[in-house]
């Protein structure tokens, strides 16, 4: 911010924005010559990354979301439930008194 205030103290605002897109065209440019060259220089690479490697990421993935839901379902689910449980019998417990007396 400070460069772009001492900029605009120094020269017009057009010559800035003139400045700045000219900079990001080069920026630019110069990805896209990097990304041609990597594209069409490349050498061969002899590996096989075959079905069994695919099925091992997929397993993985799958693995780490079911991880993910059954902690969250362990810390919110059981409490719930047993929660609701004690509700119930507590209910059920006044009921047995009501009618003993």
């Amino acid at each position: 911010m400070a460069i772009l205030l001492w900029l605009a103290s120094q020269e017009s605002i057009t010559i800035m924005i003139l400045k700045l897109i000219f900079f990001l065209k080069k920026l630019v440019m110069n990805k896209i010559s990097l990304i041609l060259i990597v594209c069409l220089i490349s050498t061969p690479v002899y590996a096989y990354l075959g079905p069994g490697m695919g099925g091992g990421v997929i397993a993985a993935i799958i693995g780490f979301f079911a991880a993910i839901f059954l902690a969250l379902w362990g810390i919110l689910y059981y409490p719930i439930k047993r929660a609701l449980k004690n509700r119930k019998s507590k209910k059920i417990s006044e009921n047995n008194k009501k009618n003993d007396t």
